[in-house]
């Protein structure tokens, strides 16, 4: 699906939203499996435990029925790892009970 916004501002923006959805929505509702591009929460990313990123996926009828290793050489791999620890420290600090908050 290729979208393309004439303009920008809320309703291009929203617009385009509305067609991704769309899309995904119609791969899922008719379970017309695709491999799509998509955030779900992962057991394991780069040896960091329990956290959402966005990887390739097959998403069908069911949602995710399989994810895709990424090739990613030394530098790439590095990059992934550092990122899946920076959402999971945030993870962390928002589960975390903080003063004042109950």
């Amino acid at each position: 699906m290729k979208i393309g916004i004439v303009g920008g501002g809320f309703v291009g923006s929203t617009t385009a939203y509305a067609m991704v959805m769309r899309g995904i929505g119609g791969e899922i509702l008719h379970d017309h499996r695709a491999i799509l591009t998509v955030c779900t929460p992962m057991n394991d990313v780069a040896d960091v435990s329990k956290v959402t990123v966005s990887l390739p996926h097959l998403v069908g009828g069911q949602g995710i029925l399989a994810t895709f290793p990424l090739p990613l050489n030394e530098g790439e791999q590095s990059a992934l790892q550092k990122s899946a620890r920076t959402i999971r420290e945030v993870i962390d600090e928002l589960e975390r009970p903080s003063k004042g908050r109950k």
